[in-house]
């Protein structure tokens, strides 16, 4: 059994949101290791109940009292508060305590070649495809993704101490804590309005994040960023970009087939490397699958390279992550489909309706839940033009997880309702509750509809509570 060192001999450590995706899976790596791991949340959850299924004690609430003189860590999460009684207990007995990110930061020193995957958009994605490529290859690396993987059963992959492929947040500037001998820059647009104040600091923090790359590795970068000598300028690690043009990966002989999958060449150079064919729809995942293929490329040629098929393969068998216009069910005896996506920026917004649009329809519904006070009214004129392609359109109440922001932020999800509108967009609606929403959807929806809910909240039950009538 291996041991990980985080920088201290600690034999115990505390997880405070011990159910979060990144957290269970950190719990998970340290428990697999020779620390005893314990933890708390405040509800349970499917997370929570796999943790206690293999002997991680896990606490449901918070109190000081779980905070007890063996514990040597405490690892916590931005969103728990100051005044947590748990973090505030350990603060003092003296106990250690570190956010989330620093504690990945130091399981990430572990590895020889840790892979992060950063940018506004599309890091679940990116990341889950390189862990797939490298399933493909036989190595046998270490993956944590900020989504639910089918081909590992979860967010968690544990393999050898060579490769470490994991998503790197830039909220908080969390990514600047990591260790990356390949890192990727997918894109850089405004978000996180609650902690970047313009794109000016956005786009300085992933400047930031390719400055501390391996002088040996590289930096994978879009070639459609703006000004993106901003973002190389002086790198000592190799830049290799990637896009639809003037890049050194670039996709040709593109095609889409009835599901919106689309096939199409990888070109290094100017030169031919391999077709490949996705199983995910989407004209942005093309970028993905480029960035992707770039970092599994540079990083495996220090461990001998990757054959053609196996980047062919891995990208081929990716299926999608949880929440990643997920295929959810049908009603109607499988007439009306129904997928789930995690959009929640504009951006994504449009991504994900473009990617719908390849696909055979009729009428395309979009149950949209905003994603926090200050993002909606950041981002309100592209909120309001980023649903072009929808026929139908649900806003439901704005999403806002606790700790996140005041409720002084004057923005309803009437205000999004009237700017969508405004906009030429007439059959869009509002409901305050998911039960008249889908009351509406189920008495409207004909054969061969498809809806997309979409949002970083809990809209995914909604589609869920449909499917099941």
């Amino acid at each position: 059994m291996r041991r990980y060192d985080l920088g201290k001999n600690y034999k115990t450590v505390f997880f405070i949101g011990i159910g979060g995706i990144h957290m269970s899976a950190m719990a998970r790596l340290l428990h697999e290791s020779s620390l005893r791991v314990a933890g708390s949340d405040k509800k349970s959850s499917a997370a929570t109940d796999a943790l206690a299924a293999i002997g991680v004690t896990v606490y449901i609430g918070h109190d000081a009292s779980h905070i007890t003189r063996d514990i040597d860590a405490v690892i916590y999460t931005a969103a728990v508060p100051q005044d947590n009684p748990e973090l505030a207990r350990a603060r003092e007995l003296g106990v250690e305590t570190m956010e989330r990110a620093k504690a990945l930061g130091l399981i990430m020193k572990n590895y020889k070649y840790p892979i992060c995957v950063s940018g506004t958009h599309g890091k679940t994605t990116a990341t889950s495809m390189i862990t797939e490529i490298f399933l493909a290859s036989g190595r046998d690396s270490t993956a944590i993704i900020g989504g639910i993987l089918p081909s590992i059963g979860g967010a968690l992959r544990i393999g050898s101490d060579e490769y470490f492929i994991a998503e790197a947040n830039e909220y908080f500037d969390d990514f600047l804590r990591f260790f990356p001998y390949v890192g990727v820059i997918l894109n850089i647009e405004l978000d996180h309005t609650d902690y970047f104040k313009n794109i000016t600091a956005m786009r300085k923090s992933f400047a930031d994040f390719a400055r501390i790359i391996d002088p040996e590795g590289a930096l994978v970068i879009n070639s459609a960023i703006q000004d993106l000598d901003e973002i190389t300028h002086g790198l000592k690690c190799k830049v290799i970009t990637y896009g639809f043009n003037d890049a050194d990966y670039t996709a040709r002989n593109i095609a889409f087939d009835e599901s919106g999958f689309a096939s199409f060449d990888i070109i290094y150079k100017g030169a031919f490397y391999t077709r490949v064919s996705l199983s995910i729809p989407g004209e942005h995942n093309i970028l993905n699958a480029l960035a992707s293929a770039a970092a599994s490329i540079y990083a495996s040629s220090a461990t001998g390279g990757l054959e053609k098929s196996e980047t062919i393969n891995g990208l081929s068998s990716f299926s999608g992550a949880d929440r990643r216009f997920q295929f959810k069910g049908a009603i109607n005896g499988g007439a009306v489909k129904i997928y789930d996506d995690y959009a929640h920026h504009p951006s994504e917004i449009k991504a994900t309706i473009d990617a719908a649009l390849k696909i055979k329809h009729n009428k395309l519904w979009c149950i949209f839940q905003p994603h926090t006070k200050k993002r909606t009214r950041e981002l309100f004129p592209d909120f309001v033009k980023s649903f072009a392609g929808a026929d139908n359109i649900i806003i439901l109440d704005i999403y806002n997880p606790a700790g996140r922001e005041e409720n002084d932020c004057e923005i309803t999800s009437l205000d999004l309702l009237d700017g969508i509108k405004k906009n030429g967009q007439t059959n869009a609606y509002y409901f305050s509750s998911f039960q008249e929403a889908k009351i509406f959807f189920k008495e409207r929806a004909v054969k061969d509809d498809m809806l997309i809910t979409m949002g970083a909240g809990d809209v995914v039950l909604l589609g869920e509570s449909i499917i099941s009538g």
